[in-house]
């Protein structure tokens, strides 16, 4: 039969191979590639890994901000996954998609978030708009969850992103991030 295989032949479906990606940091070797991104003007700051955060414990990824930021601006911390297997870490519909990270605003130097009201994370994850949350300055917040992707591209980006607002770091503020994991479950 000129090599055709059975499925083409008797018109079946291709079948699909389940897999599983994951990507995982505890920042106690380097940043693992972490970067700050702004889409307006730039803000100065300073990343550092393996730091003792406010918890005690070492394996933070610390940010300080150096720079005062006189309007507010979409910014974000960021972790290309472009050096993994696209196939596998670019969210596709229907893919289930878990995550887990503890961050920390610290508000130490005082009034550094522009305000002391909890600060408004618009993204978080790995696809165009996974889930947004709220969170407490001086607070450990533990973040660990999932759900089945329903857009029909992701991105390949892991994200911690903050829309135009008014929580937005001046010189003094820190975010601490440690544990940072995803992972993507599908069939491809």
């Amino acid at each position: 039969m000129l090599g055709l295989g059975s499925t083409l032949v008797n018109g079946g479906t291709p079948s699909e191979t389940p897999f599983s990606f994951t990507y995982t940091s505890d920042f106690t070797s380097s940043a693992d590639s972490w970067e700050y991104s702004a889409t307006s003007a730039p803000q100065a700051n300073t990343i550092s890994f393996n730091q003792t955060g406010p918890d005690a414990t070492g394996g933070w990824l610390k940010i300080e901000f150096t720079e005062d930021h006189g309007v507010p601006l979409t910014w974000e911390m960021r972790r290309s996954l472009s050096d993994q297997d696209p196939v596998y870490s670019e969210a596709k519909e229907g893919d289930e998609v878990e995550w887990g990270i503890t961050l920390y605003f610290d508000a130490s130097a005082g009034d550094v978030w522009t305000g002391t009201d909890d600060i408004a994370i618009q993204r978080l994850g790995v696809s165009p708009k996974v889930r947004a949350y709220s969170a407490a300055q001086d607070t450990v917040l533990n973040i660990d969850e999932g759900l089945t992707h329903t857009f029909l591209a992701g991105t390949s980006y892991f994200r911690i992103r903050f829309a135009v607002s008014s929580d937005y770091p001046n010189t003094g503020a820190v975010l601490w991030i440690k544990n940072a994991s995803c992972t993507v479950s599908g069939v491809r």
